[in-house]
């Protein structure tokens, strides 16, 4: 599993840049002109504008899709549009859609959650929060991932949305290790009519929860986020294996008492002076 790029690979990245681009002047006043930054190195460039945090690679579609033009202007204004025009410029100029190395395809099946946005007919984003054992969100191939979709609320406002809209974004966050991955896609739902096998397949009989389908996603884009501004958080799974020698510590110090007390006993004469 990748933590970080290192950073002589950052130093490259931001060296290979258009000169022009990089050294023309943030239009903002001087106060916003942020310091250059990485996740691991915080110094100042020669240039005084403000890179990208960098953590893991870009995928080469990414840009093109999110890197609109509204998003391209903010991003001049805040001068980061030298290093971003280029991934927008290469995914436009190449055909297809990213696959999942086994980075990605690892990542998302120790995830025992994530987080699904899709759009409705009124045009409103919908975030959902999908939860369940770890692994129940896997990659099904090197351009799919799915999982089970489990009985909830019934109010069924992403299944709705797919409808509609097939396009949806999906961030996977690890905040042990304070990682998220962003993933771009075209979803599909799938019923136990459709393909009964693979609502079989995604089910987890020792997970208590009703599969009412299975959803599949395209993945078209992906995006490791850098870790700043993850709090740290640890689930009661992650804290047993650093717990349980506390535990066990514990019960036989408590055992060790119980003999302790017992001992003494046999050692102090009762209160009235008969001994036993």
């Amino acid at each position: 599993m990748r933590t970080g790029r290192a950073d002589s690979d950052v130093e490259a990245v931001l060296t290979s840049a258009d000169a022009s681009s990089l050294n023309e002047p943030a239009k903002v006043p001087d106060a916003l002109i942020f310091r250059a930054i990485s996740c691991s190195d915080e110094s100042q460039t020669d240039t005084g504008i403000r890179q990208p945090c960098f953590h893991e690679p870009v995928s080469t579609h990414y840009g093109s899709i999110a890197f609109t033009d509204a998003v391209r202007d903010v991003q001049h204004r805040y001068g980061s549009d030298g290093f971003y025009d280029r991934k927008r410029v290469q995914g436009t100029a190449v055909p297809g859609t990213d696959a999942l190395t086994d980075d990605e395809k690892d990542y998302l099946a120790e995830r025992d959650s994530f987080y699904l946005a899709s759009v409705g007919e009124t045009g409103w984003p919908y975030v959902q929060f999908r939860g369940g054992p770890a692994g129940f969100l896997r990659a099904v191939d090197d351009n799919t991932i799915g999982w089970a979709d489990f009985r909830g609320n019934l109010q069924y406002i992403s299944t709705g949305n797919l409808t509609g809209n097939d396009r949806v974004a999906l961030i996977a966050v690890d905040y042990v290790h304070r990682r998220r991955l962003k993933i771009f896609g075209h979803a599909r739902v799938i019923t136990v009519e459709d393909d009964p096998a693979l609502l079989e397949a995604f089910a987890d009989p020792d997970y208590d929860a009703v599969v009412e389908r299975a959803v599949l996603i395209t993945v078209e884009a992906y995006d490791w986020n850098c870790p700043q501004h993850i709090t740290t958080r640890f689930s009661a799974a992650d804290l047993e294996p650093r717990l349980a020698p506390l535990h066990e510590e514990l019960a036989a110090l408590r055992r060790e008492n119980v003999q302790l007390a017992e001992q003494l006993a046999r050692l102090v004469p009762p209160e009235n002076g008969q001994s036993s």
